[in-house]
């Protein structure tokens, strides 16, 4: 059952589970290449820290960035703002965006690959056709990247695969 689940699927098993199941092999992907890798400082640490009003001094009265972020509404510059305000750590902020960036760029080819077929198998190798940069030869005039685009990581995501 738990092979079906997580490698090939069936008619009896429903696409949620093997959806968590994914999610779960490919959360524990991010988070171990994040582990062995560098977090890249996000874009949000500024806006957090200009909306909670801790750089004050860095940026004069009347800067746009006084004017811009604490009016206009942006989900993740609050989300970024609440965690700076309860931990005021740009690492920490970004190692979580940098998570769910990741998490997100494997897991949707992963998914509608699971929904379309209905066999795990296709869904990580769908997965891992983009963390080996599979698409970059027939990308157009803007380039497609997945975090942390370093051509490495796919050699924890073959092990896995292959049982090794």
């Amino acid at each position: 059952m738990i092979l079906r689940l997580f490698w090939t699927g069936g008619e009896n098993i429903t696409i949620g589970r093997m959806l968590a199941c994914g999610a779960l092999i490919w959360g524990v992907y991010s988070a171990v290449s994040l582990m062995r890798g560098r977090v890249i400082l996000d874009e949000v640490v500024v806006p957090a820290q200009i909306i909670t009003g801790t750089v004050y001094y860095i940026y004069p009265a009347g800067h746009p960035h006084q004017i811009y972020y604490p009016r206009v509404f942006s989900l993740s510059n609050y989300l970024a703002a609440a965690m700076w305000a309860i931990a005021p750590d740009p690492l920490f902020i970004s190692a979580i965006r940098n998570f769910v960036f990741l998490l997100s760029s494997v897991f949707i080819p992963f998914a509608l690959t699971v929904v379309l077929t209905r066999q795990p198998l296709w869904g990580h190798v769908a997965a891992i056709l983009l963390v080996c940069d599979a698409h970059f030869p027939f990308r157009g005039l803007y380039p497609q990247s997945v975090f942390p685009a370093d051509r490495i990581s796919y050699r924890v995501v073959f092990a896995w695969t292959a049982g090794g």
